[in-house]
């Protein structure tokens, strides 16, 4: 049986933990924005200028960084439903070598925590 007054009463105990949650994760949010437009107003060029000093930076910019206004590239494709969308990627896709990895491949190990 679920007892609606038990968890309610838990969740009014921990309200500050929600709030301070709440105001963290704002300002962290304002931060990266902050950072974000700062970002937009750089060239390819000044932003690796800023990461030359870092022996492994990471993804560097390419050539499209200064095509991209607000960090954006145009994309021309459109379609009206789903079925368009899948034959246009199946078009696209096909005879060209592809791969994802999203990190589950990695075995948990106590070193990265």
């Amino acid at each position: 049986m679920i007892r609606q007054d038990k968890i309610l009463t838990q969740l009014q105990r921990k309200q500050d933990k929600f709030s301070d949650f709440d105001d963290s994760f704002r300002n962290e949010s304002k931060l990266y924005k902050e950072h974000l437009a700062e970002l937009s107003q750089l060239s390819c060029a000044q932003v690796r200028a800023r990461l030359y000093e870092i022996e492994k930076p990471g993804a560097l910019p390419t050539a499209e960084f200064d095509l991209a206004p607000n960090l954006r590239l145009p994309f021309s494709e459109q379609w009206t439903n789903h079925a368009e969308a899948r034959t246009w990627a199946c078009d696209a896709l096909l005879n060209h070598t592809t791969f994802a990895v999203d990190g589950s491949q990695i075995p948990p190990n106590a070193a990265f925590n």
